[in-house]
């Protein structure tokens, strides 16, 4: 019975081997596919090729196009091809698995020749292929994979030639582009300084590099770079995908997730070049590329819009790289064998595009933000201001400093405190707001001109200045000082009669001119302040009311200084009363030297004075 099962199995392994032949009739049957080879699995790595030619039949095992295990070791195969060519050839292993080398034997003639392979990953093998029946040997050494498929290939010497500088060129175009795309990325990260752009850059070289040496097939060479790259590339992903996202503070749980695996991979990497053992490194490695697209996908949903084009991009890396993964076990064009180039550069293309859309959003959140703080800050600043700041001028700079000469308004509401009403609040910001844009009438930030500048708003009145820091419309200082005050009395008289009040409203202006100057503070907030004698005597004239007309107005009032009444124009004059102050025993506050002052009563019932003024020369 032993004896007849081992002449059973010799049988059925003999006729594996001579039955099913790859057979080559034409050129155009090129590449032809062997599925059907027998093999041996060497776990000792110890059988010589001596050996294995006069293994016992019953050794060799048939596989048909399948995938087998490989524990760890070389393995043997065995195939026949008859040609009715001749033709120089190329034989290759079609399944990309990490070997240490590869003997092809070819029995030609009386001796069996050995070949070495012309590319050691993928181990292609050059052939002279006459005429007749060819009975070849494989072997490859130490083979570091689970599984393993039994896919040969035989092609043409002048096609597959032909591929190869098709693919060369392929490989040039796609790298040309993608290390433009890098240096593109590289220029954005001087303009813009965002640190995605260096995560970004150092995830495509280390990408670039792990496709370099697989195109060259030196991971078997340069093992510890090979792994330090698929690290490099890991981490950087998860930095760019971190910052680019904002994985930490939108999805906290992918994030930690990532940094977890990636911690993981990092260990699993240090063991494996410390001790020389292979480890299941790529294992956390695809988690953090499956999170990434995970994140991507997240963050798309929950209104990202860049976002969108990392999961295009993640989406056509894989197609790729499973286009790629079956390329080398099957035959297919030269184009889809480097599909994982090709997807790579895709991905570069979205990523960029990706990148520049989120520095494009980041611009414009800027840009916002910017136009929005510039909004706000006119509501304090003049626009002349604002646009030197914009210019890169010191805030210091944009308004007038030092001594100067002005004619200072000094305008109160009498009796404020006595009115009792619930709008009383809205009717002094609606006198108050009037005012400002009274002043604000003629300004002009080329020359610095304006009606008025408000110096200081108090709960029931306010310091304006004409003159400084803005120059007066007109030249005049005196004139432009009494027709913006004559307006001020004229909005309140009008809102007044707006606000329908159950007793009479009067208010009172007091105006003198004197030395003014114009400062900001040495420290802390910086805010443009107006101090001198010229705000003060305003102050002082304005409540000589009381002294002229003891708390009993019939009328709103104007109260000049009379340096300012000698200053107005003759007709403006007009109108005006002349309060001697000795003769009443009286005296202005911080002007004992004043001798007179002049009033104009304001009645409600009557129009504005209106004075007509020339600029002068």
């Amino acid at each position: 019975m032993m004896i007849l099962n081992g002449l059973l199995k010799l049988l059925v392994s003999g006729v594996a081997l001579a039955s099913s032949p790859g057979a080559i009739t034409t050129l155009e049957g090129l590449p032809l596919e062997i599925g059907e080879v027998d093999y041996v699995v060497d776990e000792s790595q110890k059988l010589s090729f001596e050996t294995i030619k006069n293994l016992d039949a019953s050794k060799w095992s048939q596989s048909s196009d399948k995938t087998f295990e490989i524990p760890r070791g070389s393995v043997w195969f065995r195939f026949t091809i008859n040609s009715e060519l001749r033709l120089p050839g190329i034989i290759e292993h079609r399944w990309n698995i990490p070997i240490d080398g590869a003997t092809l034997y070819h029995h030609q003639g009386a001796e069996w020749i050995p070949i070495k392979p012309i590319r050691g990953f993928a181990p292609m093998f050059p052939v002279e292929l006459s005429s007749g029946r060819h009975d070849f040997y494989l072997h490859l050494q130490n083979c570091r994979s689970y599984t393993m498929k039994t896919r040969l290939l035989i092609s043409s010497a002048f096609r597959t030639g032909e591929d190869q500088y098709t693919g060369r060129d392929l490989i040039a175009l796609l790298y040309g582009i993608t290390i433009a795309l890098i240096l593109q990325t590289l220029a954005w990260f001087l303009l813009y300084r965002r640190s995605y752009f260096i995560y970004y850059i150092t995830y495509s070289l280390s990408m670039l590099g792990i496709l370099a040496i697989a195109s060259f097939h030196l991971q078997n060479f340069m093992q510890w770079f090979w792994n330090l790259l698929f690290l490099t590339n890991a981490a950087s992903i998860f930095s760019f995908m971190s910052s680019a996202l904002s994985l930490r503070r939108f999805t906290p749980k992918i994030y930690y997730a990532m940094m977890v695996l990636l911690a993981a991979m990092t260990a699993l990497i240090a063991v494996e070049i410390t001790l020389g053992r292979l480890m299941p490194w790529f294992v956390p490695q695809i988690g953090i590329y499956g999170l990434s697209i995970a994140a991507a996908i997240t963050r798309q949903r929950q209104g990202y819009k860049p976002a969108a084009f990392f999961v295009a991009g993640w989406t056509i890396l894989t197609i790729g790289f499973l286009i790629n993964a079956q390329a080398y076990a099957a035959h297919v064009s030269v184009v889809w064998r480097y599909a994982l180039y090709i997807a790579f550069v895709a991905e570069s293309v979205l990523f960029a595009v990706a990148v520049g859309f989120k520095a494009r959003l980041s611009e414009t959140q800027i840009t916002a933000e910017n136009a929005n703080a510039f909004k706000q800050m006119a509501k304090v600043f003049y626009p002349h201001q604002l646009q030197q700041i914009r210019s890169g001028q010191e805030l210091e700079l944009t308004m007038p400093t030092g001594a100067g000469e002005a004619c200072v308004i000094c305008f109160d509401i009498v009796g404020s405190s006595k009115i009792n009403h619930e709008k009383a609040k809205d009717f002094f910001r609606a006198v108050f707001r009037r005012c400002n844009e009274a002043m604000d009438q003629d300004y002009d930030p080329q020359n610095l001109v304006a009606s008025g500048y408000r110096v200081k708003e108090m709960g029931d009145g306010f310091i304006c200045s004409v003159g400084y820091p803005f120059k007066a419309p007109t030249g005049s200082m005196a004139n432009d000082a009494l027709q913006l005050s004559l307006r001020f009395v004229e909005i309140f008289t009008e809102e007044v009669a707006s606000f329908a009040y159950h007793e009479p409203l009067y208010c009172c202006v007091g105006l003198a001119m004197d030395s003014i100057l114009g400062f900001y503070p040495a420290g802390g907030t910086k805010s443009y302040d107006l101090y001198g004698r010229s705000i003060i005597l305003a102050n002082r004239y304005e409540a000589m009311r009381k002294v002229i007309f003891s708390d009993h107005l019939s009328a709103s009032v104007l109260i000049l200084q009379e340096r300012v009444y000698y200053s107005l124009d003759r007709s403006a004059r007009d109108g005006f009363v002349t309060y001697k102050l000795r003769e009443h025993g009286s005296v202005v506050r911080d002007d004992p030297a004043a001798e007179n002052l002049y009033y104009l009563e304001v009645n409600a019932a009557e129009a504005p004075v209106v004075i007509t003024m020339t600029k002068s020369a």
